[in-house]
């Protein structure tokens, strides 16, 4: 995937508030993950970033081909790093990323900051809208006063559903937030993702905006590509959008194909079609519809938590992952379309 045009200039993200920036890195040798994470972390905190967090992928490939896992023993698992702020500062950020690290992806989407009066809830209408509300850990995953609050929160008010990312490692306004020995930061950021319309959002937002948890909740529109059954094509470009397309599967861990996971099965077949890359989370807990709380089980049982499958491509290649996607999640999964900035540091 080439660069973009500038992406410090201000013209394509003049619709949003704020920018969430996606940073994928896969590191080619020990160390070097851990090593680029703690320069962009210490970019981040002395900027004062409003929030990043800190994912690793479950399973991923890029222009390496290679299928990367969190368990590979060789090198430091593959990062994702997203980051949330005002256009001005996530532009420096990324103006300031070293120049020894090569081969980085990364996205821009703007987004808009949901705030007291909801205005940008509002604004939207019945469009269908992924909402993510940045909070807090808690002192476990199911906790109330923290992540596992958030998610039931939601539940109760009819949101679709939801599903939480990160393991409380990142930076909330220039303070890093690090996993202990033996568990996770209570006061580290969490991510927690929903898909619904957006009217949907704005009655949920008064219990949600009086959470002592919650840092930060932001809103940007997207096109169900797929969703309780209804499946349409990836819409096409225009003058006014951004010139990158990005398709996200959100589905359940718990399928099976061919005696392998379904997103491991998902990963093989778009490596063979030539797409340039897929990434893979898992989350930590979440809900579909009316369906239980999944949280990932005991090491050997097959994983139930809810996994998020990422490709980025240009639109004309869209429509060729989405059929690849419906191929092997024919009954179930919620796909997204997005267009976003895309920019390639080599």
């Amino acid at each position: 995937m080439e660069s973009t045009a500038d992406v410090s200039q201000g013209a394509p993200f003049a619709g949003g508030e704020a920018v969430e920036l996606a940073v994928y890195f896969d590191s080619q040798r020990p160390g070097a993950a851990s090593s680029f994470y703690a320069t962009l972390e210490t970019e981040y905190a002395d900027r004062g970033v409003r929030i990043s967090h800190r994912l690793t992928p479950t399973e991923s490939f890029g222009r390496s081909r290679r299928v990367r896992k969190d368990t590979s023993p060789e090198r430091d698992p593959p990062l994702v790093v997203i980051a949330v702020d005002a256009r001005p500062t996530i532009s420096a950020a990324l103006a300031s990323f070293p120049s020894s690290v090569a081969d980085i992806l990364v996205t821009l989407c703007p987004t808009e900051i949901v705030s007291g009066t909801a205005r940008a809830l509002h604004s939207l209408g019945a469009e269908p809208a992924a909402l993510v509300v940045h909070c807090r850990r808690g002192r476990s995953r199911h906790d109330p006063l923290g992540v596992g609050g958030v998610v039931e929160q939601l539940r109760r008010d009819g949101v679709a559903g939801a599903t939480a990312l990160g393991r409380g490692e990142g930076t909330i306004a220039g303070h890093r937030h690090r996993p202990g020995l033996l568990s996770p930061a209570p006061d580290g950021p969490m991510m927690v993702v929903s898909i619904d319309h957006a009217d949907v959002f704005a009655r949920a937002m008064p219990s949600l905006l009086t959470m002592p948890q919650i840092e930060l909740i932001t809103v940007k529109p997207v096109f169900l590509c797929k969703w309780q059954g209804r499946r349409q094509d990836p819409p096409a470009p225009t003058a006014d959008t951004l010139p990158w397309s990005q398709l996200t599967l959100y589905a359940t861990g718990e399928a099976w194909l061919d005696w392998r996971p379904q997103h491991s099965r998902l990963l093989a077949r778009l490596r063979q079609l030539g797409a340039p890359g897929a990434t893979v989370l898992r989350g930590t807990i979440g809900y579909a519809l009316s369906d239980p709380s999944q949280a990932t089980r005991k090491r050997f049982d097959h994983p139930a938590a809810p996994m998020v499958t990422t490709i980025i491509d240009t639109p004309d290649q869209a429509g060729e992952w989405l059929r690849a996607i419906n191929e092997l999640t024919e009954h179930h999964g919620l796909v997204t379309h997005e267009f976003v900035a895309a920019h390639r540091l080599m």
